[in-house]
């Protein structure tokens, strides 16, 4: 049986985790320390200093489908219509 308390506690034990592990990744260019972001459900790394942004596996492949998906969205919109094509 699991108590709230418990599930309070886990959770606050993978915050603090998730914490020190960002706090502890270094660019591999220039040994900066990464920031790490998290926008639409991805977390991607950022150098703090010169700006690169490091991607894990299959995080480009989620982008690249995420920015299509925006396009053909964008396309069906009338908002996004131009009217001289």
């Amino acid at each position: 049986m699991t108590f709230p308390n418990d599930m309070m506690l886990a959770r606050r034990i993978r915050e603090i985790n998730e914490v020190i592990l960002t706090e502890t990744l270094m660019c591999p260019k220039c040994a900066a320390p990464l920031r790490s972001i998290e926008r639409n459900g991805m977390t991607i790394e950022r150098c703090m200093e010169r700006g690169g942004i490091f991607l894990d596996r299959g995080e480009l492949e989620r982008l690249i489908q995420a920015e299509g998906e925006f396009n053909v969205r964008a396309l069906q919109d009338d908002r996004f219509r131009d009217e001289r094509w």
